[in-house]
């Protein structure tokens, strides 16, 4: 089975290098820019985990 992780991060670079990476290593990835597209996409869909960065902390809604 394969792990989906769902990375949010303001910045597309980011977001590009960290999908192209985990790709390679196997994983399914999801991108969102912001918590808002984050929620919507974890509304739809179930994600295995969830990277975000740790300079910030993570709404009560993404603590499960």
């Amino acid at each position: 089975m394969e792990i989906s992780i769902l990375i949010v991060h303001p910045e597309s670079d980011v977001l590009k290098k960290l999908r192209v990476v985990l790709v390679q290593a196997g994983y399914s990835v999801i991108t969102a820019d912001d918590l808002v597209t984050a929620e919507r996409i974890l509304e739809k869909m179930k994600v295995d985990f969830v990277m975000y960065p740790t300079e910030r902390e993570l709404p009560d809604q993404f603590h499960r």
